[in-house]
């Protein structure tokens, strides 16, 4: 049973998402905006690429470009850093390119027999977008200086709170909030982030 773009196309446009389907490479291109992670274009926003792999058994949702690493004294720092965070999220992986400096974020999720739900599939998204948001200054600051400080993650009250209410609209209301507080209640002690 394969996932198909039209299958995908319905969990974009229920919460109204807009999206672009690129018939010749045969994936779909969205966005979504970001609290820190900045484009190169200046913008706070985060390009993302869904594509269906092996007639429909295998997702690939990811952000191209979303650094550029020339070599030089902090390469090594920035893959530290890349590398550290891999360890701490669930899903989130960094691809590097060397032929052009590329660094991309990626999420891939086998399917084979499996059909792809809507749950899924949303999670598989804003997971991408919250984690590479929530990790840009960390990243940024590798690139920058060549220091890997994961210390300045811990959040303050504030942003505790507007990440729940962020959470709650993200989540589809108060009900479906109270269901992932009790989920990660139930991962309690893991060492990883909840997405």
């Amino acid at each position: 049973m394969a996932t198909t773009y039209d299958t995908i196309r319905g969990f974009l446009e229920g919460p109204g998402c807009s999206y672009h389907f690129d018939e010749e490479q045969q994936l779909l291109v969205t966005g979504f905006r970001t609290e820190h992670y900045t484009n190169a274009n200046g913008e706070k926003g985060l390009p993302v690429i869904i594509k269906l792999e092996e007639n429909g058994e295998f997702l690939k949702v990811f952000s191209p470009a979303v650094y550029h690493l020339e070599p030089g004294p902090h390469q090594l720092s920035v893959f530290l850093a890349l590398l550290q965070i891999c360890w701490r999220t669930k899903m989130l992986q960094y691809e590097y390119d060397p032929s052009d400096g590329e660094i991309r974020a990626i999420i891939e999720f086998p399917l084979e027999d499996a059909e792809l739900t809507e749950r899924q599939f949303m999670r598989i998204v804003f997971s991408l977008v919250e984690l590479v948001d929530r990790y840009d200054p960390i990243i940024r600051r590798a690139i920058e200086t060549g220091e890997v400080d994961f210390e300045a993650l811990a959040p303050d009250l504030g942003e505790q709170l507007a990440s729940l209410f962020r959470t709650m609209a993200r989540s589809g209301g108060i009900d479906e909030l109270r269901r992932l507080i009790e989920e990660a209640r139930a991962d309690k002690g893991r060492p990883r982030d909840k997405n």
